[in-house]
């Protein structure tokens, strides 16, 4: 008797519990940091036992490596005045734009799997605590943005914040 292998089928492990909507981490990109946003997608996808998690963790890897150059890189324009200064708010809207879009990509990602996890575990919506998982990472994020916020260095928050 041979076993019938889905090669995208998730393979949760111990941390199943944790695992929420992906739509959860895009809303907290929305209205949180995108640093946490994305540590919350790469945990889900290990946590869901995704087939792509090693994908998803590439793309995300990657996205935060060029949300830096790409901020680096609009940073040195900016100030060697290669832009006018009534575009300069404009400029620095692209590396949301890029963050957005690497999040898209890697939540579109995960839907696939996330919808065959929820079919093969119909348990999973009596144990998932994400909703409050998101209401205290947003009353955090609301209560840090004072004086260590300040301590963080500008061009890091905008790359990753």
């Amino acid at each position: 008797m041979s076993d019938y292998i889905i090669s995208d089928e998730p393979t949760p492990g111990l941390q199943q519990r944790f695992v929420v909507n992906p739509m959860l981490p895009l809303f907290y990109f929305m209205f949180g940091t995108t640093l946490v946003a994305w540590g919350w997608l790469a945990f889900n996808a290990y946590a869901m036992g995704s087939g792509k998690r090693v994908r998803e963790w590439g793309i995300l890897a990657f996205g935060a490596v060029m949300s830096v150059i790409i901020t680096l890189g609009i940073f040195f324009l900016v100030t060697a005045d290669v832009f006018p200064d009534i575009y300069d708010k404009y400029v620095v809207q692209c590396i949301l734009l890029w963050k957005l879009a690497i999040t898209y990509w890697v939540v579109i990602i995960q839907f696939s799997s996330f919808g065959l996890y929820e079919y093969l575990n119909p348990q999973h919506g009596k144990n998932s605590h994400g909703l409050v998982f998101f209401f205290v990472l947003m009353f955090l994020s609301f209560r840090g943005t004072g004086a260590l916020a300040e301590q963080v260095p500008m061009l890091f928050r905008i790359a990753l914040g």
